[in-house]
């Protein structure tokens, strides 16, 4: 099908072909009549084209219209996908939970958990299930993961355990020989470790050499109590023991607490990351 570019170009090539000028204009019929022609040949072609613009434009402005709609529709689930998450108050629930944690401790825990979205924590030290709890809230927030809690002696609250019970199991044990039975429960490698157990160099060392076989290529292992001489030791020969596989990415949180009646320095988050593959 001949289209109106090339039906108006062939009417220009008709046109040089014939060339008109004024002392020829009006000297017989045939002159005239390929005038006419072409004139006529111009406005027929001007209105196919014109026709043609008018279809495009409405079909842009469809076009526009659909995007619009499209747009506006994404927006609203969204929106929904946003209000339909559980939010809570989140200094006053932190404050309120049961740990041994400083307030920066407490959001730097739930916005790692909720950061990262680790599909399996495994916890040592649980005491009152006040770190577990924070883990479990921002998991809450994200409908995501689950925790692996270890420590000896408990001493959960009946309304604390009601809080964790959806996305916790606890294991009374010590570590590390507990990590194989938390393992085997969980099915799976460990993603993150939130380890607040023995505060002693050996024991510090100890939790990280038993809970290497069960981690996840690039697992992140958090530790509180940082600051203490103790545990920053048993870290530290961790790290140096493992130059290729741990990866000391230092403190995450300033704030510390003492000295105490015997010198000691408490409180610190530090973070190690895991990178051997399995």
């Amino acid at each position: 099908m001949t289209t109106s570019t090339e039906q108006f170009q062939h009417m220009l090539d008709n046109l040089a072909s014939h060339p008109i000028n004024s002392s020829t204009l009006f000297d017989g019929d045939t002159k005239l009549r390929l005038l006419r022609s072409a004139v006529l040949d111009l406005f027929a072609v001007s209105q196919v084209m014109l026709s043609q613009l008018e279809a495009l434009l409405r079909q842009m402005d469809v076009q526009s219209t659909q995007s619009a709609r499209l747009m506006e529709t994404r927006s609203e689930g969204a929106n929904q996908i946003s209000h339909n998450v559980p939010r809570i108050a989140l200094d006053e629930v932190l404050e309120n939970v049961p740990a041994l944690l400083q307030h920066a401790e407490r959001h730097m825990l739930f916005s790692m958990i909720l950061g990262l979205r680790p599909r399996w924590v495994v916890e040592v030290g649980t005491h009152q299930g006040g770190s577990a709890l924070i883990m479990v809230m921002a998991m809450n927030q994200v409908n995501f993961g689950n925790v692996v809690c270890i420590d000896p002696a408990p001493i959960i609250k009946p309304e604390t355990w009601e809080l964790l019970k959806s996305r916790t199991i606890l294991i009374e044990g010590f570590t590390p020989d507990a990590f194989a039975e938390a393992h085997q429960i969980a099915g799976n490698y460990f993603d993150f470790a939130f380890i607040d157990g023995d505060h002693t160099t050996t024991g510090v060392i100890c939790d990280i050499e038993g809970v290497l076989p069960y981690l996840q290529d690039g697992a992140y292992l958090l530790f509180h109590d940082a600051f203490n001489v103790e545990v920053q030791a048993g870290i530290d020969q961790s790290v140096a023991e493992h130059p290729n596989s741990l990866i000391d990415c230092g403190m995450i949180t300033r704030g510390k607490t003492g000295p105490d009646t015997q010198g000691a320095w408490w409180a610190g988050l530090r973070l190690l990351r895991y990178a051997t593959d399995k």
